[in-house]
């Protein structure tokens, strides 16, 4: 009936020591989230890749709408009525996913002359993505927690109130554990509408096609936030906050083309 629509699922783990390029070193990037803490044991550091996507799903189809000369509806208008309703198509394209990974890293060099040691969970820690006062997309239900235990290894301090934090800092030797949270996945839908009219020769025109396209980027508007850009620096007043979009705002743009 026109319509042509593709649905898939994709489940999947990817697993490494450093996700970073060969060629990257701490000095050639701005953060390089992967660096091998400990090159004599290097296995320390495995965990899911900075890219991992466990779920992914994607859309696409393609519907010749049922309007105008010989479709479903208004199949018997005549040809102007048809010049203006017949023949769009309307086609789309979506793709959702699972979050991705961040890391936390300790405010000191325990563990490594040069890189910080990764944050190490003692406990749940809940991950709530909201605004906080500032209008700033929070990850952590209560980051202020986790920075107030972290001298207390992660629990709550002796004569203090609260909630424990659950995170310690890692200790001499050890690499802590990296890429144990996560912030947003990918979420995109993106459209278009066109028509295609025949045109005969005029003596002015020959004969072709003139085709009409309207393109729609982020349907949704839906903002997604970089979970390379949360705030990752245990004892920091900017922990679990997200400072950059991987998203980008919604586009429209408009063609009209002549094919002869």
């Amino acid at each position: 009936h026109g319509l042509d629509l593709t649905i898939s699922y994709t489940f999947s783990k990817s697993e490494d020591e450093g996700s970073d390029a060969e060629r990257s070193t701490e000095f050639s990037t701005s953060f390089a989230p992967s660096a091998i803490i400990n090159t004599w044991k290097p296995q320390l550091n495995r965990a899911v890749s900075d890219f991992d996507t466990r779920h992914l799903i994607t859309v696409d189809g393609l519907w010749q709408l049922p309007f105008g000369r010989g479709r479903q509806y208004l199949g018997g208008v005549n040809r102007f009525a048809n010049f203006f309703i017949g023949g769009w198509q309307l086609s789309g394209l979506s793709r959702v996913s699972s979050g991705l990974p961040f890391t936390l890293f300790e405010p000191g060099f325990t563990t490594d002359w040069q890189q910080e040691g990764y944050g190490v969970t003692v406990g749940p820690v809940r991950t709530h993505k909201h605004f906080d006062s500032f209008g700033n997309p929070l990850y952590f239900d209560n980051a202020a927690n986790i920075n107030n235990s972290l001298s207390c290894g992660g629990g709550v301090c002796p004569g203090e109130t609260g909630a424990p934090g659950n995170i310690r800092l890692p200790y001499p030797g050890e690499t802590g554990q990296r890429n144990n949270f996560r912030g947003d996945g990918l979420m995109d839908i993106d459209s278009g509408l066109n028509k295609s009219w025949k045109v005969g020769g005029t003596g002015f025109l020959e004969d072709g096609t003139l085709k009409f396209d309207w393109e729609v980027y982020n349907v949704t508007n839906t903002v997604r936030f970089d979970p390379f850009s949360i705030g990752s620096g245990l004892t920091n007043s900017n922990l679990g906050i997200a400072s950059a979009e991987m998203s980008t705002p919604r586009r429209m743009q408009f063609a009209l083309r002549y094919d002869f």
